[in-house]
């Protein structure tokens, strides 16, 4: 079951999305796309379970929908992970 996240981009979207995929590349996740929408994936190899989701950016919000996570994590430190890729 995919679930919704919304975050508030502090600052120019072109600009926070850059640094997004720099920390998401650092935590060897895979995120493609543009300035408007586009995807994530990883594998989290000491569980063998998949990340996986798409974005889309709407002014000043980004919204993330989480399609595939690892079953041992909840939907709490999902959102924590999220988090601390969003807003560092």
């Amino acid at each position: 079951m995919a679930r919704r996240f919304e975050f508030i981009l502090p600052e120019d979207p072109e600009i926070k999305l850059t640094q997004i995929r720099e920390e998401a590349k650092r935590r060897k996740l895979t995120f493609e796309g543009d300035s408007v929408k586009g995807t994530f994936s990883g594998q989290l190899p000491l569980i063998n379970s998949r990340f996986k989701g798409s974005y889309t950016v709407v002014g000043n919000k980004i919204i993330v929908i989480v399609s595939e996570k690892p079953v041992l994590f909840s939907w709490r430190m999902v959102k924590w992970i999220l988090n601390q890729i969003v807003n560092g």
